[in-house]
């Protein structure tokens, strides 16, 4: 079960389907709603790069034509509250944007993001970095290599 913050503050994990892979395929995200608003942080694939990018129009503003298909909340880790939880969600995705365009972009996860990746393996990273855990009964519907619970 997920703790919703009755304020909506919170950090998650969304999905849609991959354009073109008859839904086969997810891409993941991460996002923030907190007192500053909503922020989006992604992988992408650009030329063969793993790009990491801050609200891209599709994961911030998913079209009728190619909706979200799953959210879960992923819960402070202990000893954080949920201020402190999304300001390191934040702090993680800066780190995981500097290394835009530094990895290879691997369909099927690479190495995890160490030197290549895809959006599963940023969505791990920064939720990880931050000192948390993807929930393990998470499943974004379409294939999700990469995504580590």
């Amino acid at each position: 079960m997920n703790w919703v913050d009755p304020l909506g503050l919170e950090v998650s994990i969304r999905s849609r389907t991959v354009r073109n892979s008859a839904g086969w395929g997810a891409h993941t995200w991460t996002q923030v709603d907190d007192s500053k608003g909503k922020t989006t942080y992604s992988g992408t694939d650009e030329d063969g790069k793993l790009g990491v990018k801050e609200n891209l129009d599709r994961d911030f503003t998913p079209s009728e034509d190619n909706p979200e298909t799953s959210k879960t909340v992923v819960p402070p880790p202990p000893g954080m509250n949920q201020e402190q939880w999304d300001k390191s969600v934040r702090e993680s995705a800066e780190r995981e944007k500097k290394k835009d365009k530094k990895r290879k972009c691997k369909r099927f996860g690479g190495d995890g993001g160490i030197t290549s990746g895809n959006c599963h393996s940023v969505t791990s990273n920064i939720i990880e970095g931050a000192g948390g855990k993807v929930p393990k009964d998470y499943n974004p519907p379409g294939f999700a290599p990469g995504l580590r619970q």
